[in-house]
């Protein structure tokens, strides 16, 4: 069942395409977190499941990845922001320079979460 909702969860993954639709992204997130959270409350409910090696530090590690998520959408939308800047400042000048140029502003979590 896990490997399934697993599945699920890579087949619900956003791109830069998607994201700008918030429930796309709401729904990505609420089927990640619910995945990460049954299978840490597995893990940590049963103590022969823990004592085996290596165990403990894949769930600090899954955890630290799962914290460290708005920190890497607020990266992004930092470097997003400066690009779709660049792009709109010199978007005249690109097409001088390549007339098929099709620079387009990057989508942000920031929009997509204030949608």
């Amino acid at each position: 069942e896990l490997e399934q909702r697993f599945a699920q969860v890579e087949r619900i993954r956003f791109n830069q395409k998607t994201m700008t639709n918030s429930h796309v992204v709401e729904e990505y997130d609420f089927a990640s977190n619910s995945l990460i959270s049954e299978i840490l409350s597995m893990a940590e409910s049963n103590s022969n499941f823990i004592r085996k090696s290596g165990v403990q530090t894949l769930i600090d590690y899954v955890m630290t990845a799962d914290q460290r998520v708005s920190y890497y959408r607020s990266d992004y939308d930092f470097i997003a922001e400066k690009f779709n800047f660049f792009v709109n400042k010199n978007k005249r000048l690109m097409k001088e320079i390549d007339r098929d140029s099709t620079y387009e502003k990057r989508p942000l979590f920031q929009m997509a979460s204030d949608n």
